[in-house]
């Protein structure tokens, strides 16, 4: 008795689809046409796919570092990889674009701090609003706060890598720091809230999250832009999988809020503690921003870490040249942070960069970009522009007094973004980036087994690679 809503449903689907594609194939006949706009549905494809930033990277070499392309339904994005152009955008231009949409369905559909509009009013639309409430959690006084819980998580990190350098056994270094990150992000910004994602225990609130965040974001932002009326289709078991993931996302959220407030502390300097009295309309509100700032805050720091140690693993030279300079200069290393702004440079996490609908126009050298446009500033095709030096190498010397290019690379390298909407949480992150780095190469020689491949939803992972590690005893 159920089988023909189901059917009419699929039928009205595809008969809805093949006429908006008939539509598109009409339209798009009138439009100029770009060097990218070749083929229907090629340029979407290749947008929400794995290689998404590479895709972009070689268009950008071939034609130029400002080009169109053309998308179903006859919306066009203007691509940005001309740095100076990209940072006036950015400076200026805060209105995210419509594509940010799609995050707020990873919190079950409510808006969040990251796709709230920048033109917003009040406690629930108004950008300025949630970030200005949030803003003083990342005060330096906070930040050096947290250097305590750092060293505790550690110790935990030790115990395990102790173990494999025993061992002599390999291991993903990702899979690795997504858990310590998870389980450090939840203590420090949430109170004490255990998430236990090092035990490994599938039943644990960090391997639930890390679980339920794979799935939620791999249907929103992969297969939900090809297909818009994907979330109507109840038959794919992926569609329901993802709405409850982002259900289970929200229930996480709210039983954090739940244990903050049943401590009843005077302690005002944690994360939650600035949302939970920044006046939200209500709890869902501020369940929604606990969740964005839980995927932001692990995700970027562990994947940043990560493909620095796997460069570091297979450039031994580099690695032992920083371990030195490391044991002569602690945190005050000036090639600590060489080594950082290589890695975030080489394979920036934000890998697409931001997306911005622009309010003015914006005269360039050669061209004005109307307002009303919708343009993307890609990170990773930035960063590997073809005027720096052999930019698909990493050498962090770059970024010394003595490197030639070390001041434009200066202005042409954000990894956290520019401008009002930028990274709220950057300090925090290369507090804990700086301190978990020194600490790793202190004790422990990083090995390449396997080298990782580059893959992209919503950030840049490095999957199937693995280290061995051998423990320096002093």
């Amino acid at each position: 008795m159920f089988q023909y809503p189901l059917t009419k449903t699929v039928v009205g689907t595809v008969v809805v689809f093949v006429s908006l594609r008939a539509i598109y194939r009409v339209v798009s006949s009138l439009l100029p046409r770009s060097g990218v706009h070749k083929e229907y549905f090629s340029p979407m494809v290749k947008l929400t796919s794995s290689s998404a930033p590479f895709w972009v990277h070689e268009v950008a070499l071939r034609h130029g570092s400002i080009f169109d392309i053309w998308l179903p339904l006859a919306l066009k994005i203007v691509v940005v990889t001309d740095y100076k152009a990209a940072r006036e955008i950015l400076e200026h231009d805060l209105q995210k674009a419509i594509m940010y949409k799609a995050f707020q369905k990873v919190a079950d559909g409510e808006p969040t701090i990251l796709t709230k509009s920048t033109h917003g009013v009040g406690p629930r639309d108004g950008w300025k609003w949630t970030r200005k409430g949030c803003a003083g959690a990342f005060s330096s006084l906070n930040i050096n706060r947290t250097l305590d819980k750092i060293d505790m998580h550690l110790q935990g990190l030790f115990a395990l890598l102790d173990e494999h350098s025993r061992a002599g056994s390999t291991f993903a270094v990702d899979n690795l720091m997504l858990r310590f990150f998870v389980d450090l992000i939840a203590d420090a910004a949430f109170k004490g809230f255990q998430m236990n994602a090092m035990t490994m225990d599938e039943n644990s609130d960090g391997m639930k999250f890390l679980e339920n965040v794979e799935v939620s974001l791999k249907e929103y932002t992969l297969k939900e832009p090809l297909m818009p009326f994907r979330s109507w289709m109840l038959f794919l078991p992926s569609v329901v999988r993802a709405k409850k993931a982002s259900k289970e996302l929200m229930n996480l959220a709210q039983r954090v809020l739940d244990f903050y407030r049943s401590q009843k502390s005077d302690d005002d300097t944690c994360l939650i503690s600035f949302l939970n009295r920044n006046q939200y309309p209500d709890d869902r509100a501020i369940c929604a921003d606990i969740v964005t700032f839980m995927i932001g805050g692990h995700d970027t720091s562990a994947y940043t870490l990560s493909w620095i140690l796997y460069e570091l693993s297979a450039a031994q030279d580099i690695q032992s040249k920083l371990r030195q300079d490391l044991k002569l200069h602690g945190q005050e290393s000036k090639y600590l942070g060489h080594v950082i702004q290589e890695g975030m440079r080489l394979w920036p996490v934000a890998a697409q960069g931001s997306i911005r609908t622009l309010q003015r126009d914006v005269k360039l050298e050669d061209q004005t970009i109307p307002a009303g446009e919708m343009c993307i500033m890609p990170f990773f095709a930035i960063f590997r522009s073809a005027w720096i030096d052999r930019a698909a190498e990493f050498i962090p010397e770059r970024w010394s007094e003595e490197g030639p290019q070390k001041k434009e690379l200066e202005e042409a390298v954000f990894p956290f973004s520019v401008g009002l909407r930028n990274c709220v949480g950057q300090r925090m992150a290369m507090t804990q980036i700086r301190k978990i780095l020194l600490e790793l190469i202190l004790r422990y020689e990083f090995v390449l087994a396997k080298k990782p491949r580059p893959e992209y939803f919503l950030t840049l992972k490095p999957w199937g690679g693995s280290v061995s590690v051998r423990k320096i005893y002093k």
